[in-house]
């Protein structure tokens, strides 16, 4: 499942992504996002590792591409290679993200609780 970005009525929405993770808006719900804001902030504090989070919800890294495709910054969707890195160790290894890695995580953290607030006002 992958995410691409689209516009319906010049609002931007997440493709590819099931319907139990989207609102009647198609928009990624505010429990989804809370609940990936979740793991990312477990994951760049290195509590938890990518197999576990890939073990414990398959469809994390398919959300969390939604995400940063549909509501992150220019600057998050320019690194999101490091998400595509995090993909890649969740295949199978115990490896907890690196340095750069938990960088991305912390500022796609601060990006997330921003939308979070957005919707919430």
């Amino acid at each position: 499942m992958t995410a691409r970005r689209i516009e319906t009525n010049g609002h931007p929405v997440a493709v590819g992504v099931s319907q139990a993770h989207v609102d009647d808006r198609s928009d990624l719900s505010p429990e989804t996002v809370g609940l990936l804001h979740t793991y990312v902030v477990a994951l760049s504090a290195r509590e938890i590792t990518t197999e576990t989070v890939a073990e414990d919800w398959p469809d994390f890294f398919d959300l969390l591409n939604a995400f940063v495709v549909t509501y992150g910054s220019e600057e998050l969707n320019a690194a999101s290679g490091r998400i595509d890195a995090l993909w890649s160790v969740k295949r199978g290894t115990t490896a907890q993200p690196s340095l750069d890695q938990r960088r991305y995580l912390i500022r796609l953290a601060k990006e997330m609780r921003r939308h979070l607030m957005s919707e919430a006002g």
